[in-house]
């Protein structure tokens, strides 16, 4: 019987699972696992909206059913139902397929989805809603499962509301209006509205700039603060920031550490293939169709809104930041490889 990627991907992961438990976590500090395993705040007032608590409901109630080993296992079955739900979505040749799950075999993301985490849970939710949302696209004569949506956006500002401007970008994407000038107008007005809130939010962004530093403070890999001392700096070093967010570990932060080493290994290949993919898809569509669909931009918009999201969240400390990048990894994965494919994907589904 012939094994299908996603198959040997499965067997893969759930390897990495068991791995992570029995010996890696005494490599690699996992520390939320063994939180989120005790659920401290299981069925406290208010859990469902509370992430954290949340969490802990879930995981204890997983304890009772099947134990704290096979609690991580379940986590990472999630984890796999979302990877599951984007690739079956996206339909990609054999070989896009092997780059598509060569990406998923960062090792950080295998790691911090194979666990009972809050990374596990995102990368279902947000796999979930890009499956969803590319099948309306791909099959308009399918009705859109409303109700699974709205839980699943739910479930989503629960515990990353900061991904839901993303996710409304890849919705104009596959559910865009029919009209080309009416598609202009949306970006002209979201880009209107986008500068006014910068603008009127800058004394908040300055206060929450004096604040999220010392959030991450006391990690074992924490940076000085050097990048947001004077206000306004965390709008005028966004650019830079962003790419050392998502990236993590910097040449100089090395240190002769092999896990940082593989690290910023990881990074690079993550980033060189990502801008690979890209520059092809652009030179196709410009040489072979002679232009660039004007549904690509809310890609564009979508995997940068995504990486602006994660830019506070992974400055500071590059653990936490490749913790907090697994959890929209795939989501992100599977936004590049749209682009890739945009030129040879019918065209919107209208409202």
């Amino acid at each position: 019987m012939r094994v299908s990627y996603f198959q040997s991907y499965l067997f893969i992961k759930l390897i990495i699972s068991i791995l992570v438990v029995t010996v890696l976590s005494q490599y690699v500090a996992v520390a939320d696992n063994i939180r989120y395993l005790d659920a401290p705040s299981a069925w406290v007032a208010g859990w469902y909206y509370s992430s954290t608590s949340l969490m802990d409901t879930l995981s204890s109630v997983l304890n009772l059913v099947v134990g704290k080993y096979a609690n991580n296992i379940i986590f990472c079955a999630l984890s796999l139902w979302g990877v599951y739900s984007v690739y079956r979505s996206l339909k990609l040749s054999g070989k896009e397929s092997v780059w598509f799950f060569l990406f998923l075999l960062s090792p950080s993301f295998l790691i911090w989805t194979s666990i009972t985490s809050k990374e596990a849970i995102t990368t279902l939710i947000l796999g979930l809603l890009f499956s969803i949302l590319l099948n309306a696209k791909l099959d308009p004569s399918k009705p859109i499962p409303k109700f699974s949506a709205l839980f699943l956006l739910y479930i989503l500002v629960i515990f990353k509301a900061h991904y839901v401007p993303s996710v409304f970008f890849l919705f104009l994407y596959c559910c865009g209006l029919r009209y080309k000038s009416t598609i202009v107008f949306i970006y002209l007005i979201v880009f209107v509205f986008s500068s006014w809130a910068l603008y009127a939010a800058l004394p908040l962004i300055n206060e929450m700039a004096s604040i999220i530093p010392a959030h991450f403070s006391d990690g074992n890999v924490t940076r000085e603060n050097t990048f947001w001392v004077k206000d306004n700096d965390a709008v005028t070093y966004a650019f830079k920031g962003t790419i050392i967010a998502f990236w993590g570990p910097m040449l100089s932060e090395i240190n002769g550490n092999i896990l940082t080493s593989i690290i910023w290994v990881e990074s690079l290949i993550i980033v060189s293939v990502t801008l690979s993919m890209l520059i092809i898809a652009f030179r196709r569509s410009v040489f072979k169709i002679g232009y660039i669909r004007l549904n690509s931009f809310s890609l564009i918009i979508a995997i940068l809104l995504l990486l602006i999201a994660h830019y506070p969240f992974g400055l500071f400390n590059f653990g936490s930041g490749l913790r907090y990048r697994s959890g929209f990894f795939l989501y992100f994965v599977g936004l590049v490889f749209l682009l890739y494919k945009n030129d040879r994907i019918k065209r919107p589904r209208p409202f």
